[in-house]
């Protein structure tokens, strides 16, 4: 699809439109026009509309809140995600419900993170009630290596625990089935931190986890071995901080690389993990200019 922009329109300007084509218009309305709306997007499409709101085709940034700062950055991953490999039309449908926004908003960052990290991707056939399978295939575009990715987001009630509590999500993701060697993201979903590396509890937390589950499973029954990324985004809230999370951790569980001091090792094995870590870490802030220097024309 080729979109045709005004050329006074900067990228972050056609992502507000593209944005609010996607989830539909007729959506926007709905959850807009109801009272005190708790779902997250809600609050987002009501600040995006405040701004569109002259007419259609208007989609001029004349402010940018917390709540429409989240908008645009949820378009940006799904305008990546689209010009890529294509949105599923399910996925679409989940970021409209409250109790599945949070999981499929995670959902599009990781996707349009290995996008942007030099993978292609392959979306799992979601209407297969046969396999619990992950979210989809990543193909490293440098190296040839294909892997099974799942994603998960921690929800949370009490915004005042501070701890990760990711064993249950992380047994739960083990027990996806993957055609790949797995790289599981898990998503702590914790206040915003700019701490250096193991400087916040949070991060001794997840490996301190990841060591129990593995000391304490059954001879028998293995977990899967799975390269581990800990994020912490705040998407159940929808105030993305910067584009930016706070800390990556990548561990994994049951490999033997990772249980060495001597992480060069890792480095060599996984030369695609680094390009990988940072578009998570730093690519997920909308480019203010249009990709193609601002020809007025987006193909998608």
């Amino acid at each position: 699809m080729i979109y045709s922009v005004p050329l006074s329109w900067n990228f972050r300007e056609f992502l507000l439109s593209y944005g609010l084509g996607v989830i539909g218009r007729h959506v926007v309305n709905a959850e807009t026009d109801k009272q005190n709306p708790k779902h997250s997007l809600a609050k987002q499409l009501m600040a995006a509309r405040l701004v569109t709101a002259e007419g259609e085709g208007t989609a001029r940034l004349l402010g940018v809140s917390c709540e429409l700062d989240a908008f645009i950055h949820l378009s940006w991953d799904l305008f990546t995600v689209a010009d890529n490999v294509g949105v599923q039309a399910a996925l679409i449908e989940r970021l409209k419900k409250p109790s599945l926004y949070q999981g499929a908003r995670y959902e599009v960052f990781v996707a349009a993170s290995f996008l942007r990290g030099g993978f292609a991707i392959e979306f799992e056939r979601e209407d297969d009630p046969t396999r619990r399978h992950c979210e989809f295939t990543a193909t490293s575009k440098s190296t040839q290596k294909s892997y099974s990715v799942e994603a998960k987001s921690r929800h949370r009630t009490d915004s005042g625990v501070e701890q990760a509590g990711i064993l249950r999500l992380v047994q739960k993701a083990l027990g996806k089935q993957a055609d790949h060697e797995r790289i599981t993201f898990i998503d702590v979903n914790l206040p915003h931190d700019t701490a250096e590396f193991y400087r916040v509890p949070w991060h001794r937390e997840v490996g301190t986890t990841l060591s129990e589950l593995e000391s304490r499973q059954d001879p028998k029954r293995l977990w899967p071995q799975s390269i581990v990324f800990f994020t912490n985004g705040t998407f159940s809230t929808g105030k993305f901080a910067n584009g930016r999370i706070s800390t990556t951790i990548i561990t994994a569980i049951n490999h033997p690389l990772f249980q060495q001091q001597d992480r060069r090792r890792v480095e060599t094995a996984y030369p695609e993990f680094g390009r990988l870590c940072h578009s998570v870490q730093d690519l997920g802030e909308p480019p203010e200019d249009f990709p193609g220097h601002g020809t007025g024309f987006v193909s998608v």
